[in-house]
């Protein structure tokens, strides 16, 4: 049996929770060890109330210990296998007893259509966003025109060894460039801005009718993830928020911009699907 280590936040446990139904229904039993993101709040398992076998507490016990002993068994009994790139590793859909710990970021992990249509239909949008008031406002302005999602990523991208990775990437210019794209092909189209840096959003907004700041106390963050969804066309930050929910919009016509850069200094190759539009991100160092 394999075991997958749940980390990091919404997006990356979506990810990891994509390889967990891939193994599964290719006949390799897995289950999840969540104890780590149930003890940093609210998880992925809760957020879309999805339902998934959990590793027991001998099992997690096995997979974390630091004791040289059990290393030692883990190396006897069960492969520990800790993601080594960035992208696609096509041994790891094969692995039958292993500890897998990684963010597996790529769409290549569960291809099979039949996997994309469960994910699809365990990551949808449920009775409780649809019912607020502040979701159904933003929701039928976005759903009357031809709308798009602009994801911009800044307050925890801007701490510490973040901003090593991640800024500088989707720059002033990338967005332009992007939008400059979005309304060659649709010209009346209307952009919904989304943030965790709302003054950002505020600013960019206050002149221009055809950009709408996604901005009210009333929305949490999965209130947001859905309105973005719900976009007819997506202008992504590098960010697994943004990927996910244009993800999720299946439709043909669904345009989607990304940056060319993931993170700084990495190759993340894979971590883009065939129907994304690459876009230069900015000064290079």
């Amino acid at each position: 049996m394999n075991v997958i280590k749940m980390e990091g936040r919404m997006g990356n446990q979506m990810f990891q929770y994509a390889l967990y139904c891939a193994l599964n229904m290719s006949g390799r039993p897995t289950v999840i060890d969540d104890v780590y993101v149930r003890s940093k709040g609210v998880t992925a398992r809760e957020i879309f109330h999805l339902k998934y076998k959990t590793a027991n507490p001998a099992i997690r016990w096995i997979s974390r210990s630091k004791s040289e002993l059990v290393k030692k068994i883990r190396r006897i009994f069960r492969q520990d296998y800790e993601e080594k790139s960035e992208n696609f590793i096509p041994g790891v859909l094969d692995m039958r007893s292993s500890c897998l710990k990684g963010f597996w970021q790529s769409e290549k992990y569960f291809a099979d259509p039949k996997v994309q249509e469960k994910l699809r239909k365990d990551f949808d949008c449920h009775q409780e966003c649809l019912s607020g008031e502040a979701f159904r406002r933003y929701y039928e302005q976005i759903v009357a025109v031809p709308s798009v999602s602009v994801h911009f990523r800044r307050t925890d991208y801007f701490e510490g060894k973040n901003e090593e990775i991640y800024t500088g990437i989707c720059t002033d210019d990338y967005y332009r460039e992007a939008i400059r794209r979005v309304r060659e092909a649709c010209p009346a189209a209307v952009f919904f801005l989304f943030s965790d840096d709302k003054e950002y959003i505020r600013e960019l907004a206050a002149d221009d009718p055809a950009f709408v700041p996604v901005d009210d106390p009333g929305l949490r963050d999965i209130d947001e993830f859905f309105l973005m969804r719900y976009c007819r066309h997506h202008i992504l930050a590098n960010s697994s928020f943004s990927w996910w929910a244009a993800w999720l919009d299946d439709r043909e016509e669904t345009m989607v911009l990304a940056p060319d850069e993931w993170e700084r200094g990495r190759d993340k190759t894979d971590i883009y699907t065939d129907r994304m539009i690459r876009i230069p991100s900015g000064e290079r160092n």
